[in-house]
Formats: structure tokens, C-alpha cells, sequence
């Protein structure tokens, strides 16, 4: 299974390179078209790199210096993740709990009318 994700990952990865250069010597509408269709691919490659991230620990050969870098590099990503959605969860509850101006029911003001 694992041979399968890391298959996966690397697919996708060859695959956004090919997209890349495709936004490089396309036109204005391809360009825009490739770039949207970029970021599905990107945020596809995001889901599926996000388990072998969180859950392969395999340290073993690795100089220390080098464990100690990854291991940084992952505290700093799961911060700025929890940051990421502590900050959704704020903006989230507040858009829910504000009520804006309503006006249901009210009749709106018109234009001045002219005095003759």
C-alpha cells in the first residue's frame, strides 16, 4: 500500500510539473484555465501527500543534523495548520454570529422628490 500512495505522489507530482510548462509557453486564456486547473491539482497533491507526511517516520540512516531539520520543519507545519484553522473557526463563528443590517420589512429611501 504504501508503494501505491508514493506511486501516487510522484505521478501527480511529474503531472504539475507538465502543467507548469504548459502555463509557461501557453497564451492570456490558457494560461488562466491552466492555472485554475493547477490549483485542484495542487490542493489534489496536497490530500494525498498529507497521510505519508503526518504518519512515515523513517529516520533510520539519516545524519542527526538532518532529523533535527525535518522534525523542525514538521512542528512548524502543524503550527501554522493549527493557526490556519484556528483562524477559520474564528472567522467562521464570527460571519455565523454578527447579524447584519437587515432590512426585511423596511421600505427603503427613495430619491428626493423635487418641489415644484
Amino acid at each position: 500500500m504504501e508503494k501505491f500512495w508514493l506511486n501516487q505522489i510522484l505521478k501527480t507530482s511529474s503531472y504539475i510539473y507538465r502543467i507548469k510548462e504548459k502555463i509557461r509557453m501557453a497564451g492570456n486564456l490558457a494560461t488562466t484555465l491552466l492555472c485554475l486547473w493547477l490549483i485542484i491539482v495542487e490542493v489534489y497533491f496536497f490530500l494525498i501527500s498529507l497521510p505519508s507526511y503526518l504518519f512515515i517516520k523513517k529516520t533510520k540512516g539519516l545524519p542527526k543534523e538532518e532529523i533535527k531539520v525535518y522534525k523542525l520543519k514538521r512542528e512548524i507545519s502543524f503550527i501554522f495548520l493549527f493557526i490556519l484553522l484556528f483562524l477559520i473557526a474564528i472567522f467562521a463563528f464570527l460571519t455565523l454570529t454578527v447579524a447584519p443590517n437587515s432590512t426585511a420589512g423596511q421600505e427603503l429611501p427613495t430619491a428626493i422628490e423635487s418641489q415644484n
